[in-house]
C-alpha cells in the first residue's frame, strides 16, 4: 500500500479536501476517491491525524500507464478548503523495485 498521511501539529482545525501524489514533471494524480480512514471534506482537530491509501500495484500502473519508468521523484500532498497545499519532503520512488 501507499500511505499518505497527514497531522495537525497546530491549534486550530484544519478542514482537509484532498490528497494526492505531485511528480517533478508537474503532473498530479490525485486520489479522487480515496480510500481512508476518514471521509472528505474533513476537520482534523489539533493534535490529530489521518491516512489516505492506495494498492502499491494501482499507483505504479498508473504511473506506467504515463510513461514513467524506473525511479521517479514525487511529493504527497493535502489540500484544504482554502485551496493551500501541505507538501512532503520529496521521495525517491521505484515505480520497477
Amino acid at each position: 500500500m501507499l500511505l499518505i498521511e497527514a497531522s495537525n501539529p497546530g491549534n486550530r482545525t484544519v478542514t482537509l479536501n484532498s490528497a494526492g501524489i505531485t511528480l517533478l514533471d508537474d503532473k498530479t494524480v490525485v486520489f479522487p476517491n480515496p480510500v481512508s480512514n476518514v471521509s472528505f471534506p474533513h476537520g482534523l482537530d489539533e493534535g490529530k491525524s489521518c491516512l489516505v491509501w492506495t494498492p502499491m500495484k494501482e499507483f505504479t500502473s498508473a504511473l506506467r500507464h504515463e510513461g514513467h519508468k524506473g525511479r521517479v521523484r514525487l511529493v504527497a500532498f493535502y489540500r484544504n478548503q482554502l485551496g493551500k497545499e501541505y507538501n512532503s519532503e520529496k521521495l525517491d520512488f521505484d515505480i520497477d523495485g
